[in-house]
């Protein structure tokens, strides 16, 4: 496992994180990617903790670095117009979210009402049918983004069983999770930053 940016960058927006977990985030064999990372950790880009692993200052600057590079490959006019659409999905994803968390005025969800929860869930999976193209043509665009489709896919199929910690729970690769992540990378991707995003109210 070789991809060392879509490596760094997972490990710095999940914290503590192990092998295991990043190689089912990237659909690759745990043991190559231990082993990227153990070089990593030579490199002195990444550090092991009992929480698992973590970037380091020298990895954050090496991420810099690294998406600097990819965002002068990628093509910024049709990055801003694939980003610009993103911002729309999620506008619609982040009241999603918050009416599947909350109820009324800030009344918590406790998920008593099935058929309240069935109408949320119903809209969670609109929006993943609209936004699945575009996440397609993020990749065209960045191919190291590429494994978000597969992971979008992944954590609907699981609501759709019936398994609600896949909408937004954040210790597994929940819907939200997701879908964060993946803004964090179309973030960078168009040379912007999470404050100014969030003071326009396009973070979430």
């Amino acid at each position: 496992m070789s991809d060392e940016l879509t490596l760094l960058r997972i490990v710095a927006m999940k914290g503590g994180v192990s092998a295991e977990t990043i190689a089912g985030c990237v659909g690759a064999d745990a043991t190559a990617v231990r082993e990227a990372l153990d070089g990593f950790t030579g490199r002195g880009l990444v550090k092991m903790t009992p929480m698992g692993y973590r970037i380091t200052p020298s990895g954050r600057e090496r991420c810099t670095e690294l998406v600097t590079t990819e965002r002068r490959s990628a093509d910024q006019g049709a990055v801003a117009g694939v980003y610009g659409k993103f911002r729309e999905h999620n506008r619609e994803l982040k009241a999603v979210i918050t009416d599947w968390q909350t109820r009324g005025a800030d009344e918590p969800n406790d998920h008593s009402d099935a058929e309240y929860d069935r109408r949320v869930i119903e809209r969670l999976l609109a929006v993943h049918q609209a936004v699945v193209p575009l996440v397609d043509q993020i990749a065209g665009l960045a191919p190291r983004l590429g494994h978000y489709r597969r992971r979008l896919d992944r954590a609907a199929e699981a609501v759709v069983a019936g398994d609600y910690s896949f909408v937004s729970r954040p210790l597994v690769d929940s819907y939200h999770t997701v879908w964060f992540e993946l803004h964090e990378d179309l973030i960078g991707l168009a040379g912007l930053n999470r404050a100014d995003e969030a003071r326009s109210g396009h973070a979430g």
